[in-house]
């Protein structure tokens, strides 16, 4: 990432609060459940962190997964099969969070360590801390890991409101970026302060259709990390000048609104999910946009297509006058069709039949 570490736990925390508020209501999102400093937590050499803040949030995920999905998922696995609690204890620069599924805990379990380095261009072999972390099969290799680079400038076409090859931040002074070849990446040009983010994930899912369930969680989840750190450097000109104090306290004032708007039915949802995509832009064109200025603005209106008076109350018809509609040609028969009313002459007055004035009568 093109700042310090600093920043970017600043930058980090400010879009975790953001994102969660943009994608919470209707029964589906994130809940805090608690947040305490840990004095009795010890890193993985044994050391006690200067400091560490430990949170458990629950995530409701019923409406990040398609219907069909979601059924076969309470079906299956119960009630809250689509319910993960998140244990997380943040001792930056170092975090270490363990996600586990509420209905089987003890089968669906993910696990999550960071280490975040300043002066860094992600080439470091044995990054402080994971390389001894207790995920690995042998401490110190990584030897039977998926390693996975994290480039913020790669293009992705279902990205595209978060670029940051063309985004400046105007308070940093930063960007756009140079976009990454095979050859040079971004932050070799890059003239600034540059830091990387090391994670190590390792997942298991011990039950029905686990392995493609599993396969399934890992892609997404790369996805979900490109997003997110996609849009840290994009919201950069909101957090930039805060201070690490107000972010925290935004932070505060966004988990109190998520324990209110969790089951609200009425608030407008504008996220998918860490692993949505963006929308189309030709899609969007073809939605109407309501008046984000008026307190009444709701999800109906993002979602209505535009539709003229002059359209309702006289829709084009299905076919052009006088044209015939043709009917399914019946087995061992002529081609048949039907004639649109509007072409037939009207009924004679003497003989009840319809034909032309210099016709004779229909018997």
């Amino acid at each position: 990432m093109p700042f310090s570490v600093s920043d970017y736990e600043k930058g980090f925390l400010f879009t975790l609060a953001y994102v969660a508020r943009q994608e919470t209501g209707k029964g589906s999102g994130v809940e805090l459940k608690e947040s305490r400093e840990d004095e009795e937590y010890r890193l993985p050499d044994g050391s006690k962190p200067e400091k560490c803040q430990y949170t458990y949030k629950v995530y409701h995920c019923e409406r990040f997964v398609s219907a069909w999905v979601r059924k076969i998922a309470l079906k299956l696995f119960g009630k809250n099969s689509l319910k993960f609690n998140e244990y997380a204890w943040n001792c930056y620069p170092y975090m270490y969070t363990k996600s586990t599924n509420m209905e089987k805990p003890d089968k669906v379990e993910m696990n999550f360590e960071s280490i975040h380095l300043d002066n860094d261009k992600g080439k470091n072999d044995k990054p402080k801390y994971i390389c001894d972390s207790s995920l690995l099969k042998n401490k110190n290799s990584f030897k039977g890991v998926n390693i996975r680079n994290i480039d913020i400038t790669e293009n992705m076409k279902k990205l595209k409101k978060t670029d940051p090859t063309k985004f400046r931040s105007e308070k940093a002074g930063i960007g756009p970026l140079t976009q990454s070849t095979k050859k040079k990446p971004w932050f070799d040009v890059f003239q600034g302060p540059t830091m990387c983010c090391y994670k190590l994930t390792k997942t298991r899912y011990d039950i029905t259709f686990g392995g493609t369930l599993e396969s399934k969680f890992v892609k997404q989840q790369e996805f979900a990390f490109k997003k997110f750190h996609k849009l840290i450097y994009c919201l950069m000109d909101e957090w930039w000048d805060m201070t690490l104090q107000e972010v925290l306290q935004f932070d505060d004032q966004v988990n109190e609104e998520l324990g209110i708007n969790l089951h609200r039915e009425d608030i407008v949802l504008e996220g998918g999910g860490f692993g949505a995509e963006d929308e189309d832009d030709d899609a969007e064109e073809s939605v109407a946009k309501p008046d984000t200025t008026s307190p009444s603005a709701t999800a109906e209106a993002v979602a209505t297509p535009k539709t003229s008076d002059e359209a309702v109350k006289n829709p084009k018809p299905d076919s052009k006058p006088g044209m015939k509609s043709l009917t399914a040609k019946p087995k061992g028969g002529a081609e048949s069709f039907e004639t649109p009313q509007e072409d037939l002459p009207p009924k004679c007055g003497q003989c009840n039949g319809r034909h032309g004035p210099n016709d004779e009568h229909v018997q």
